[in-house]
């Protein structure tokens, strides 16, 4: 199956709410002292969500959403929501930021029943910095995610029939930008100081396999802070 750049990020965002756990990590945090504050709150319960102990602080909670119900809305956030959990925070992150990656790896996938194919994950975050005043140290750094991806393949004609296809769907780019097709890319490599070192060019000899390195051709605007 076919999946473009544009389906899978509105894929993600679909299937995939807005974390939380920044958002409310301090009302989070205020909650319990906030409730042990209540005058309205029964002792026993009190008692319980100060214990430490999850099955104390489960029964704590099931005894607060019954009798004082104006809590009910921020036990269910706080406590039972996936969407507020530091483990979600991560897994969207995770997608976000790792989609060209994922997109590529779906492309790839009905080749792998042919030949040994693989794909390896080239997106980075990336950093620039300035100086906020002649002569100052401090630096402000933002950061911007750079996407990539490189399959690898001892079979030559199958990462022709990748690049192939992937030129077809017109969203990727090779190492030499745009106007070269991809299938004239394979095995080509960033000609810079770091990259073109022999160590560097052993290590991808010794590999074995032909290589395709692909990335998007719109860069990723989204800047982090």
């Amino acid at each position: 199956m076919k999946i473009t750049r544009k389906q899978l990020r509105r894929l993600i965002k679909e299937s995939m709410l807005t974390p939380t756990f920044w958002l409310n990590k301090a009302d989070r945090e205020n909650f319990i002292p906030k409730v042990l504050a209540d005058p309205d709150v029964h002792p026993k319960i009190k008692d319980l969500l100060q214990t430490g102990e999850e099955s104390s602080m489960k029964s704590g909670l099931e005894l607060l959403r019954t009798l004082n119900p104006d809590y009910e809305e921020e036990i269910a956030t706080y406590f039972e929501s996936h969407q507020d959990t530091f483990e979600y925070h991560q897994e969207f992150e995770n997608q976000r930021d790792n989609y060209f990656f994922m997109q590529i790896e779906s492309l790839v996938e009905p080749y792998k029943n042919r030949t040994d194919v693989e794909v390896e994950n080239l997106s980075s975050d990336t950093s620039a910095g300035t100086y906020t005043k002649p002569g100052s140290k401090m630096k402000h750094y933002s950061k911007r995610r750079l996407h990539g991806a490189e399959i690898l393949t001892k079979d030559r004609a199958t990462l022709e029939e990748i690049a192939s296809e992937l030129d077809n769907i017109g969203n990727y780019v090779g190492v030499r930008g745009y106007g070269t097709p991809l299938v004239d890319q394979i095995n080509s490599y960033y000609v810079t100081a770091f990259d073109s070192s022999l160590k560097y060019k052993n290590e991808m000899h010794k590999k074995g396999k032909y290589s395709l390195r692909v990335y998007p051709a719109q860069s990723d605007t989204r800047i982090k802070y």
